[in-house]
This record gives structure tokens, C-alpha cells and sequence, in this order.
């Protein structure tokens, strides 16, 4: 008897394994991340490269972040807004723009504030700010 119930129990894992993996779990969560690739001092401008990863699973219409960018010599640092359009879901989208009229050496980190706008191809509005990670590669970290 117990090698019968071995066997069905076995039987019945193997069943339950082949209609898991279409369940997310948490290393597969819809996410969307932006990174900032690269910062480079063009005369007296900073200028950041920024890439966004639409891992949502579904397509972003407009996507505006407010980005605040901290200076490493106590001068008030600015505001300033990405926006980044249209992105279909699993793409990725790139854009470079200055972020400081100063060279990139005073900038100490960037700090995403919030999402201000985030809505679908059709203008309905999405939760971006949840599935939002911030990352850097650059000399400069980007962070949430």
C-alpha cells in the first residue's frame, strides 16, 4: 500500500508542477524598471541616458517621472520630468536629456519622486509607481 500512495502522490506533484509555472511568483512579477545607462558632462550640462524596461505586461501610452537630482556641493539641486511614450509591453525604451546646467562631477544621485502620469495606449490610467524599480549603471545611482 505505501508504494501505491507514493506513486499517486508523485503522480499528482508532477501534475500540480506542469500547471505552476504559468503562476508568477515573485521573481517573475510584472515589473518596470528604469536605469540611468550613462551621464556625460557636455560643456557646463549634464546629460543622462535613461532606459526603461516595460516588463509590465502591458503596453505604457505615457509614462512622466519626476526626477530630482541632488548636488555633491551643497547648492539646491532641480526637478525635472521624463517622460517616456509610448513603450509596448517587453520593450525598451532610451532617451538622453540634460539634468543639470552643471558638469556631471556636482551631481551627487538622482531620486525618482514620484510617477506623476502613467496611462495605457487608450489614456485609462495604470499603477506604475508599485511594479517601478530604479536602477543605475552609470557612475551616478538612481533611486526609488
Amino acid at each position: 500500500m505505501k508504494s501505491r500512495k507514493r506513486t499517486v502522490l508523485v503522480g499528482l506533484t508532477g501534475a500540480l508542477g506542469a500547471l505552476l509555472p504559468a503562476l508568477p511568483t515573485p521573481a517573475q512579477e510584472a515589473a518596470l524598471t528604469v536605469t540611468l545607462e550613462a551621464v556625460e558632462s557636455r560643456g557646463n550640462t549634464c546629460f543622462g541616458t535613461f532606459r526603461m524596461d516595460n516588463g509590465m505586461g502591458r503596453d505604457i501610452g505615457f509614462l512622466t517621472l519626476e526626477i530630482a537630482v541632488q548636488r555633491n556641493d551643497n547648492l539646491p539641486g532641480r526637478l525635472f520630468s521624463l517622460a517616456l511614450m509610448p513603450s509596448r509591453t517587453e520593450t525598451i525604451t532610451r532617451v538622453t536629456l540634460p539634468v543639470l546646467d552643471s558638469p556631471c562631477s556636482v551631481v551627487s544621485d538622482l531620486l525618482v519622486n514620484r510617477v506623476d502620469v502613467c496611462r495605457d495606449r487608450g489614456g485609462a490610467p495604470l499603477d506604475c509607481d508599485t511594479p517601478l524599480e530604479a536602477t543605475s549603471e552609470a557612475e551616478v545611482p538612481l533611486t526609488k
